[in-house]
């Protein structure tokens, strides 16, 4: 069942998560001014599924329940599946412009739904059966569900069984008949404390010696031991002042993510939320597949990015009086290149994906991590020029409470003219860009899907590179 962004918001107000924001406790996730302009993005996801108009990528058929499912919920059964949840992240970042916290979640959707199918046929388990059954609960009630993946991680040069401190990778700390206790912690997590449940799974291969820390499991969000602290960067203390203009995207602030340190203290794991306990060869092609998918999910959210700045910087040129100069044009064009260079490996990935045994469709992960190493450094250069097109009013704009003041407005209205447009819709649009460009938005599109060396491994691993030899050899006459 399909249900309304106010369906969702009521449940919200029902659950109590414990949820830290600048060290005090919030017993009312609704109101608090940090949290908000998220809880309207994820109502969003809720809305535009309803909406005829976005139907056709919001939501697909279940091949679970043949019933018609919000997509960030589906398991992809097709090419075309890859393809139109790509298609969904660019035309989010149209309408929204902000996170959805729900890409993760279906990443892990996806990944342990091929991965407890693996390990089901080499061990006789009963890990899919588990998993289908839950994923039917989380489609029938429409559930907002997010994914965890990465780690505390300690000492970075040692891999779990080696830490001083071994919550430092989340592991099982004891079992009981009818469940396990987990502990640690996964950072950052967006949108944790507003999803209805997290999907917690490993960041890293395990060896044969780690089987306690080879654990994947889903958690409601409110489960009695999960904590959640939540971010505070430059635009959450924007949050705190803004009322309409100084957010720059006046609905969803381009907050990036309300993400959370998410502590799990000792967390009891019912046995039929348990997908993997100890199969450590596994957890290697489950890290994989989920960080394939999140990177091509991701190329849509980046390349929809880079629209709205392009959007942005033309408008900005427009309001400037430059918007013919021949310097400007070059730049605009030079952005949509960009956003373009970063979308069509994306869907090359999708097309170019394999079934596999357990039916999803999974993306080629080379040009996956092509897409998203190509977003590391495009989203960067689009940034820069559309810095570059607007000026330094971009970081310098007096605040929407000058404006609103009578004796200070006037003076705003006439030295921030421009172009034959009102001042208020320069003001906002310099607003608008620095909310895409002068905010923590970069850094959490960059660390998304993995940093950059992260992508050379994967493309590096895909290259056939020996095939490329043998190529060159026979064509320069070289026998062997």
């Amino acid at each position: 069942m399909l249900k309304s962004g106010e369906q969702f918001l009521e449940e919200l107000k029902s659950r109590k998560p414990v949820v830290y924001i600048l060290g005090e406790r919030v017993n009312d996730l609704t109101n608090h001014p940090v949290l908000k302009p998220s809880i309207r993005a994820l109502m969003k996801t809720y809305d535009l599924a309803l909406d005829p108009k976005y139907s056709d990528v919001m939501t697909a058929t279940s091949h679970i329940t043949g019933e018609k499912v919000n997509r960030f919920n589906h398991v992809a059964v097709s090419r075309e599946d890859l393809v139109k949840r790509i298609e969904l992240m660019r035309m989010w970042q149209h309408e929204v412009c902000a996170c959805t916290m729900r890409c993760p979640g279906n990443a892990a959707i996806n990944a342990l739904y091929d991965i407890t199918y693996r390990i089901d046929q080499k061990y006789g388990t009963d890990y899919h059966k588990r998993f289908v059954e839950h994923l039917k609960e989380i489609q029938k009630r429409d559930l907002s569900v997010g994914g965890a993946l990465t780690d505390s991680a300690g000492n970075r040069a040692l891999p779990p069984s080696k830490q001083a401190d071994p919550d430092m990778y989340v592991r099982i700390v004891s079992e009981e008949s009818d469940g396990i206790v987990v502990r640690g912690a996964k950072v950052p997590v967006g949108g944790a404390c507003l999803n209805d449940e997290i999907f917690i799974i490993p960041a890293r291969p395990m060896g044969k010696d780690e089987k306690e820390y080879a654990v994947a499991f889903a958690v409601p969000a409110d489960a009695k031991g999960v904590i959640h602290v939540v971010q505070h960067n430059l635009i959450d203390s924007r949050s705190l002042v803004a009322e309409d203009i100084d957010f720059g995207n006046v609905k969803y602030a381009s907050s990036f993510s309300a993400a959370s340190l998410l502590i799990l203290d000792d967390v009891f794991i019912p046995k039929e939320l348990v997908f993997m306990k100890g199969e450590t060869e596994f957890t290697g092609p489950l890290v994989a597949e989920f960080a394939s998918i999140v990177r091509m999910n991701g190329a849509g959210c980046r390349s929809g990015l880079c629209d709205v700045m392009l959007g942005a910087a033309a408008s900005i040129a427009e309001f400037n009086g430059v918007a013919n100069a021949s310097h400007i044009v070059d730049k605009l064009t030079q952005m949509y290149y960009l956003a373009e260079s970063i979308f069509l490996p994306a869907v090359a990935s999708a097309y170019y994906g394999q079934q596999a045994p357990s039916g999803v469709y999974l993306p080629n992960p080379s040009y996956a991590a092509v897409s998203k190493m190509q977003a590391c450094d495009a989203i960067y250069e689009v940034a820069k020029l559309a810095i570059d097109i607007a000026g330094g009013l971009t970081v310098t704009m007096p605040s929407e409470k000058d404006y609103k003041n009578p004796e200070v407005k006037k003076y705003m209205d006439k030295y921030l003219h421009a172009a034959d447009i009102p001042t208020e819709h320069r003001i906002r649009m310099f607003r608008l860009i620095e909310s895409l460009t002068a905010n923590p938005v970069l850094c959490a599109v960059h660390q998304g899907g993995g940093p950059i060396q992260a992508q050379k491994i994967v493309m590096w691993r895909g290259a056939n590179i020996e095939e490329k030899k043998r190529i060159a050899k026979a064509l320069a006459g070289i026998q062997e």
